[in-house]
């Protein structure tokens, strides 16, 4: 591995954050326009208010617990995260770097919708053997 791969630079680091949260956002705002179910290459795109955790649990507590306990549950894994990324910051370990900095985007993305909605906006539809299914976001 070159050097370069290594150690990037904080401003690419920053901005690869600031692309993948906009992208998230982004994605969320075009589901939410949208009025019936999509699908794109065989998956089913819908936007789903989701109150709760990982497919709605938990979603009966009061919106004020929710949205307290994750958001400082969430940044206690974003630091977490940031602090392995700085500490594998000499370490050729490429992919593990780009999966915590689209991890910590994600947490971003989905604390901000939870500050400002009550609620996480999900979209990707994914069917369960109950004939349900669940939804996820690209956080």
């Amino acid at each position: 591995m070159t050097s370069r791969l290594r150690n990037l630079p904080l401003p690419l680091i920053i901005l690869f954050f600031a692309i993948t949260l906009g992208i998230d956002q982004v994605l969320k705002q075009w589901a939410m326009g949208l009025d019936e179910p999509v699908t794109l290459l065989g998956l089913r795109f819908f936007p789903v208010g989701n109150r709760g955790v990982l497919g709605g649990f938990l979603a009966d507590l009061d919106p004020w617990i929710i949205r307290i306990f994750f958001t400082v549950l969430f940044g206690f894994l974003c630091i977490g995260s940031a602090l392995t990324v700085h500490f594998l910051r000499w370490r050729a370990v490429p992919w593990l770097k780009t999966g915590l900095i689209i991890y910590i985007a994600g947490i971003f993305g989905n604390v901000f919708d939870r500050m400002t909605s009550g609620e996480v906006v999900d979209y990707l539809l994914i069917p369960t053997g109950n004939g349900e299914g669940m939804a996820f976001n690209f956080a």
